[in-house]
């Protein structure tokens, strides 16, 4: 799924191509609406062919603005030791310690520790097996029936729960299955986490790796520093571009954008079907939105992204900047390895050669304005 699912959102909105866009080689010929497939979980047979920036003559679309000596200011968060304490919060977060206490009865809302062994016709099946699983009762972690049926359950005593797999699950073998799981009920558990303040050296042996607690905070802030580093990279590619575009007239084409969003809507919604996930699920558990508000905000950040790189074509071109086969390569080498395609055909068959250097291109202009721009940094902090 990361190769499916996470190449789509890259290629398509350009985190890692460039700053800018991304789109696919077809011809112009689909006037399709976006709205017909924003709202919908449904995947469409035939959107038409996709319409692209090679479709029109990019000096129609854009009017380029001064894009030399330009002066730009970054944001940037300083690293303080509020932030490093909140961060080893959120990280001692995923690392609560579980005590028994003395209840002796499961209830509602209860953390019951408990071992299981699930069946389907009398044999175990993959998956249906733990030791010492935490488990709230009442947060319908488990399938439906499972937790209500350990209520006013004993420690110490096993129970029989019969359920029914989800017609939806997303192990298609088990779909409408019956199933009965052995569970033993080890006792009802407290759950505390640690302050930063109460880390030992076994604490963060044990769950991070680490020998002693000064070496887990060096290994956070070098952690830190390192991804502050690259926001503020990150942020100065985005300051210098959208400067460039605020000088800058650019004329973008109702019908790409509405093909682009189109495209890129339905792919997704390929991608997430075919890893056997529900659409509307997936979009909830991964950014917490509806199809509706996940349309929207792809249909805003599409026209950005067409924008900069229209912009950044035409920079391209007046700073005379060509592709070289050294760095082009070393471009391709870096998306293969972080998507798993395993050789350029394999990726051509996806995303076609002429867009990957266009990208490829685009990131250079970036480079190339950033190189020419008059860059002032200004520390703050969250």
């Amino acid at each position: 799924m990361k190769q499916v699912i996470g190449a789509i959102l890259v290629v398509a909105l350009g985190a890692l191509l460039v700053i800018g866009a991304w789109q696919y080689k077809e011809k112009k010929d689909n006037k399709n609406d976006s709205a017909s497939v924003s709202e919908s979980s449904e995947i469409q047979k035939d959107l038409g062919k996709k319409i692209t920036l090679d479709d029109y003559e990019m000096e129609e679309l854009v009017t380029l603005g001064k894009f030399e000596n330009l002066d730009v200011e970054v944001q940037y968060e300083d690293i303080t030791e509020e932030k490093l304490t909140s961060y080893i919060e959120q990280l001692l977060g995923t690392y609560p310690s579980y005590t028994k206490n003395e209840k002796l009865k499961v209830e509602d809302k209860d953390i019951a520790n408990i071992d299981y062994v699930g069946t389907i016709d009398g044999k175990e099946f993959e998956g249906g097996k733990a030791a010492g699983a935490n488990l709230v009762i009442g947060s319908n972690t488990f399938i439906e029936g499972f937790e209500e049926q350990l209520i006013d359950q004993k420690v110490g005593d096993t129970v029989a729960v019969e359920v029914t797999f989800p017609k939806d699950y997303k192990e298609e073998a088990l779909q409408n299955k019956k199933a009965v799981f052995e569970v033993k009920i080890n006792g009802i558990m407290d759950k505390k986490i640690l302050k930063p303040a109460e880390m030992d050296d076994a604490f963060v042996n044990q769950n991070f790796g680490f020998n002693t607690v000064a070496e887990f905070k060096a290994d956070v802030e070098k952690y830190l520093l390192e991804n502050n580093e690259s926001s503020k990279t990150s942020n100065t590619r985005a300051a210098v571009v959208d400067k460039v575009i605020k000088e800058s007239a650019v004329t973008l084409p109702k019908e790409l954008l509405t093909s682009q969003v189109a495209h890129y809507l339905n792919d997704f919604k390929k991608s997430v079907s075919g890893a056997g996930y529900k659409y509307e699920d997936y979009l909830m558990a991964q950014y917490q939105t509806d199809a509706a508000t996940y349309a929207k905000n792809i249909k805003e950040a599409m026209e950005q992204k067409l924008k900069e790189q229209i912009v950044l074509t035409a920079v391209a071109k007046k700073a005379k900047i060509e592709l070289d086969q050294d760095g082009y390569q070393a471009y391709l080498k870096q998306f293969l390895d972080a998507y798993e395609y395993s050789s350029e055909k394999q990726l051509y068959e996806a995303y076609p050669k002429t867009e990957m250097e266009r990208a490829y291109i685009c990131n250079k202009a970036v480079e190339y304005l950033i190189s020419k721009s008059n860059i002032k940094y200004v520390a703050g902090t969250k």
